[in-house]
């Protein structure tokens, strides 16, 4: 399997609809709750040290790094990446790398 995170997301997208329906939550654990930022850390550290990675290799914002760079590649503006990823002002171009 490809565990590229785009190709991951690819995946889990249809598979999450048959597993918990439609839901604005787009990470779901559970009973349907939302995927939190701190249990999201905790496990992508877990993962990355069994990977063999150190905790410092990756970090949650390395997800909207990479998530804001794609939008904008897609074509989405500044200001439709920032809505969509919840930011409050223009730092969202600090996180779009070209």
């Amino acid at each position: 399997m490809d565990w590229c995170p785009a190709t991951v997301v690819a995946h889990y997208a249809p598979l999450k609809k048959v597993l918990v329906g439609s839901s604005e939550k787009f990470f779901v654990y559970r009973g349907h709750r939302k995927v939190t930022g701190s249990y999201f850390r905790r496990t992508l550290a877990k993962c990355l040290r069994v990977a063999g990675y150190t905790d410092m290799a990756f970090s949650a914002h390395s997800f909207r790094m990479g998530g804001a760079t794609d939008l904008f590649r897609a074509g989405w503006t500044y200001e439709q990446i920032k809505e969509y990823g919840g930011w409050r002002s223009m730092t969202v171009k600090r996180y779009v790398r070209l």
